[in-house]
């Protein structure tokens, strides 16, 4: 098994999602941020990371009024990657606890866990992972999905995309599992098929219920060192429960399309990605959703540096809707950076744009959300194993025609968290 493929593996759950949903080919080189905030980007294999940490988080402008309100947060994390290089297994997780005197969201437990394991033989490499989480409102920031809790730079799943319509408290739980196949027909050319089963679950129906169903196939081409090309096929479901919106008690549709694909490498760091094709959306309930045609995309630009890593992706596509809309069309701008400045000094930055459109016929063109999230944090090491660290979160969202009691976010939140972490050095695990 080669080593772009073996570091490949190790970041599928921290850099998937959009990042590697088109076949990304990572470069040959290992992440080291010199940070006491782990960098979960490329890890090296045989290693275990973990942190602890506390901060206090000031609030502004949630629930649409003008005063502030604060949380104390506990938190910790952890990331594990054996050091297997057929068969390597990858955990992330992260979780803790928040005080909140924040009005209309009670003090709650969070957490997110991701895992993958790899087989890889001489023709075929398969892939299973899962990620699940459980929030008290939309995922915004970092691998904890909560603001101010020290991780600013550092994802999951790389820049948080298809999340279109953020939420006021609304406990969730989302899960995603997926495997994928890539068999060898030449040393150059290849099949991969993916398939993956995704839900979102409201607890006290503060959002809609919904389950997504995704499969792809089609073949990938390596021309030279620098770049590959593809096509693939791609059938998603999107299902819901009873709902508000349609006469019938249950709703789905499909949308599904054809890709071309291209990949290159500028150097060792550097990556492009690009996935675009028609989609085709269409429902059972035709008077509720009529049938039309537009176009997905899914491209990113991937930097992985020795004291810094970096990704900006675009995406557009349909989605399930955020808890919000009965289906949606988003286009999503997301950006992720984490730079090393010096020995004790480093700064993480994460942004999202999101314009969405709901796609049932009654407010296609009607019901629609301009959203914007990101932030910026700065951290200081002390001594070996603690670290303080400043930071600033906005989230500024705009809707038209959302159902207010489908508990939609509208307005400028911005949020300031200072903090303290603890987080010693990797701990070697395996074979040294």
């Amino acid at each position: 098994m080669n080593r772009s493929l073996y570091k490949s593996a190790i970041s599928l759950i921290f850099l998937s999602g959009p990042l590697a949903a088109i076949g990304q080919a990572v470069p040959a080189a290992t992440a080291n941020v010199t940070s006491n905030v782990p960098s979960y980007g490329i890890q090296q294999g045989g290693t275990l990371n973990y942190s602890l940490g506390a901060s206090e988080t000031i609030i502004t402008g949630y629930n649409g009024n003008g005063g502030t309100a604060n949380s104390t947060n506990i938190f910790g994390r952890a990331s594990l990657v054996t050091s297997n290089e057929t068969r390597p297994t990858s955990l992330i997780y992260s979780g803790g606890y928040i005080f909140s005197e924040i009005p209309g969201q009670p003090s709650s437990t969070f957490h997110n866990l991701g895992l993958s394991q790899v087989l890889a033989t001489k023709h075929w490499n398969f892939v299973l992972s899962d990620l699940v989480s459980y929030l008290p409102s939309s995922q915004t920031t970092g691998i904890s999905g909560i603001a101010g809790t020290g991780d600013v730079g550092t994802s999951a799943t790389g820049p948080v995309l298809g999340q279109g319509v953020l939420t006021y408290y609304a406990t969730r739980i989302v899960n995603t599992a997926s495997g994928s196949v890539e068999g060898k027909i030449t040393s150059s050319t290849a099949i991969e098929t993916s398939v993956s089963y995704g839900i979102q679950r409201f607890i006290n129906s503060q959002g809609i219920d919904n389950s997504q169903y995704t499969g792809t196939i089609g073949p990938q081409h390596r021309i030279n060192e620098r770049n590959s090309i593809g096509a693939n096929y791609t059938y998603s479901r999107f299902s819901y429960g009873s709902n508000p919106y349609t006469t019938t008690s249950k709703f789905d549709f499909v949308a599904q399309g054809g890709n071309l694909t291209y990949e290159h490498l500028f150097s060792r760091r550097l990556s492009t990605n690009v996935s675009i094709g028609p989609q085709w959306t269409r429902s059972s309930n035709g008077s509720s959703l009529p049938s039309h045609l537009s176009f997905a995309a899914n491209t990113s630009l991937n930097y992985l540096g020795k004291l810094s890593h970096a990704a900006l992706v675009y995406y557009r596509g349909t989605d399930a809707g955020s808890g919000v809309l009965l289906g949606a069309v988003s286009d999503d701008v997301g950006l992720l950076y984490q730079q090393t400045l010096d020995p004790n000094w480093s700064v993480g930055l994460s942004g999202n744009y999101a314009r969405t459109s709901g796609v049932l016929a009654y407010n296609t063109g009607k019901s629609k959300s301009n959203t914007f999230y990101g932030g910026i944090q700065l951290t200081r090491k002390l001594g070996h194993d603690f670290a303080v660290y400043g930071s600033y979160n906005a989230q500024n969202q705009r809707i038209n025609n959302i159902a207010g009691f489908q508990n939609a976010f509208n307005g400028l939140t911005q949020i300031f968290g200072f903090g303290i972490i603890y987080s010693p050095q990797s701990i070697r695990i395996g074979r040294h």
